[in-house]
């Protein structure tokens, strides 16, 4: 058997006032906004998919990888989930951003300076040249190319 709430709200239905069950217009309310999230939603993914393809045509000037990280990163919705960061930037030049985005390292996994070893003084990490590994003494490693060959600095010695 289906009651009806003891509680009556009024509402303005077409420029009218009426009274109603309150339980009803809650429930009305409640499927109208769920409906309206539910698209809210399938919009979202269809702009992080479009914004996706639009990276394929970077794929032979950047890796996979870094693509992917640039992705994750700008497709964050916002705390209402109806944009993403990108589409919060006063301005966007996908090119541009991506030239930055990778000159600056953005999405690559650093080295800690404590996976590097101290010299005997203690100021100074000792990094090995991937090349030609060639070992020297850096401040900050992680942020370094070995002076040698501008080549990726390792925390051990290839054998």
């Amino acid at each position: 058997m289906n009651s009806l709430s003891k509680v009556k709200i009024q509402v303005q239905v077409g420029g009218q006032i009426k009274w109603v069950d309150a339980d009803k217009a809650f429930a009305r309310l409640m499927e109208r906004y769920t409906k309206k999230q539910s698209r809210l939603q399938d919009n979202l993914e269809k702009r992080r998919e479009k914004f996706s393809k639009s990276l394929d045509d970077y794929v032979d000037d950047y890796s996979v990888e870094m693509l992917e990280d640039f992705m994750e990163y700008w497709t964050e919705p916002n705390k209402s989930a109806t944009k993403m960061r990108f589409e919060l930037e006063e301005t966007w030049s996908l090119s541009r951003r991506l030239k930055t985005w990778n000159r600056n390292g953005f999405g690559k996994k650093k080295a800690s300076s404590t996976s590097f070893k101290l010299d005997a003084t203690g100021k100074f990490y000792i990094g090995y040249c991937e090349k030609c590994n060639v070992s020297d003494f850096y401040e900050k490693p992680q942020y370094e190319e070995s002076r040698c060959c501008n080549a990726k600095l390792l925390e051990e010695k290839r054998k």
